[in-house]
């Protein structure tokens, strides 16, 4: 016997009906007769059938016993314990370049901040040597900061550690990093490279006009000129995957076609993948600004908007409802530990710095305090439980959850709108795929 998944979302479409399935992630076009066999569940098991092997497959259709809320879970401690993967995030110092307005850090106190030292990082090497696992196949490094090239020198030791360690217990090795692209030069970029980092995070907030008045120097000068250099030479690199954030206010949602058009002009358009985050203001952020768009309803209407110009200007469309089981790395035993320059370990890199927020330090281990962030769960929030994105969204940020905040996913707010996104840009790629192919031929 079968039943439907109760994690399904349907879409009616003009040649069919589309079903999406948030434990998979799968997401299939039926015909109206496939649709109808669906709803009856009118699937002859013991006949070859192609349809109800699909459907089973990505489990649009799963046995009348199974228990999907407990399989979810299940998945969820599994992963949350998993030493597979072992993931860093590691600020080498919490000095930045910049004076961004709407920064969450507090630059007062971290541009006083010194680089991490040689006593540190041997500490580090040490104590992730000793959470390294039998099973951990991959080790995979998140560069932070401050801005981490400030720290380039730290970088550079700590990377060929890595790297000797990784070969010595045959693990796979990757590293990433979150900058804000001003300090990139040709010659770093080669060094960046031959150095493992080939993943990049950058932030451009709206045209040149808006975000230079927001991303700026210290001295108020823009940064847009000097970081649209920086990005053009890491996509020189066709190995490097560059992901442009666009943090969101009510002046980028006006502008956004001019952003990209620049990007367009520059040679970026197929180069780079670009996702949109609201823009928040945090406790040391510049009361300067008023453009910020305070409802998360509000906002997930925008950036719906934005993604359908990002697939009608034809760029790279980023989104897609993947299921993560998890909210986070923050809540894996050993996914996202944070260590600041000065050793000290966080479960979130918005509390990096701040050491009466940390769960432990190099030199001694975890403390109690990492208890808070293993032992969190979205299963005690009842419209979680309930709600047929729980395995993507897993119950939004932690540490907002955490703090009495939770707050949902954009997406969450009209999935389905998402999803004919998804699907339009789909099959406007097949589109573009089968027309170079008759080109070819």
């Amino acid at each position: 016997m079968l039943k439907h998944s109760q994690y399904n979302i349907v879409l009616t479409n003009k040649d069919g009906v589309l079903i999406y399935n948030s434990i998979t992630g799968a997401f299939a076009k039926l015909t109206l007769e496939e649709y109808r066999k669906y709803l009856s569940l009118n699937l002859n098991e013991d006949e070859n059938n192609s349809l109800l092997e699909n459907l089973k497959k990505g489990m649009f259709v799963v046995p009348a016993d199974f228990n999907e809320l407990e399989y979810i879970k299940e998945r969820y401690t599994t992963l949350k314990h998993s030493a597979t993967t072992l993931g860093l995030v590691i600020a080498p110092t919490l000095k930045c370049n910049l004076a961004c307005i709407y920064c969450y850090q507090n630059r007062g106190e971290f541009d006083n901040s010194l680089l991490m030292p040689s006593n540190v990082q041997e500490a580090l090497v040490s104590f992730m040597r000793n959470i390294i696992r039998d099973n951990t196949k991959l080790l995979s490094v998140l560069w932070y900061g401050g801005e981490p090239l400030m720290g380039l020198q730290v970088i550079r030791e700590l990377t060929k550690k890595f790297l000797k360690i990784a070969n010595e217990l045959d693990i796979r090795y990757t590293a990433s990093m979150i900058t804000n692209g001003t300090l990139i030069t040709p010659t770093i970029a080669e060094e960046l490279h031959k150095l493992e980092i080939k993943a990049f995070q950058i932030t451009l907030d709206g045209d040149k006009d808006t975000h230079n008045r927001k991303r700026i120097y210290k001295n108020g000068k823009g940064t847009f000129n000097r970081i649209i250099d920086a990005i053009k030479t890491l996509a020189k690199y066709r190995d490097t995957n560059i992901t442009i954030r666009v943090n969101v206010d009510e002046e980028v949602a006006k502008n956004i076609d001019n952003i990209l058009d620049t990007l367009d002009k520059e040679g970026l358009k197929n180069k780079i993948g670009i996702y949109f985050s609201k823009l928040e203001e945090y406790e040391y952020s510049s009361r300067a600004w008023a453009c910020y768009i305070k409802s998360l309803e509000e906002y997930s209407k925008v950036e719906k908007k934005l993604y359908m110009r990002l697939i009608e200007r034809g760029f790279k469309l980023n989104i897609y409802p993947f299921p993560r089981y998890i909210p986070c790395g923050a809540v894996r035993e050993y996914g996202n530990i944070c260590i600041d320059p000065e050793g000290y370990i966080y479960k979130c890199w918005h509390e990096i710095g701040v050491k009466e927020k940390s769960v432990g330090h190099v030199n001694e281990g975890f403390n109690e305090r990492l208890n808070r962030w293993i032992s969190y769960t979205p299963f005690s929030f009842e419209q979680c439980s309930t709600c047929k994105l729980l395995p993507v969204c897993m119950g939004g940020c932690p540490l907002r959850a955490m703090e009495g905040n939770r707050e949902c996913m954009p997406l969450a707010q009209n999935i389905q709108e998402y999803l004919k996104l998804v699907y339009a840009y789909k099959s406007q790629q097949h589109t573009i795929n089968k027309l170079k192919s008759i080109k070819e031929e």
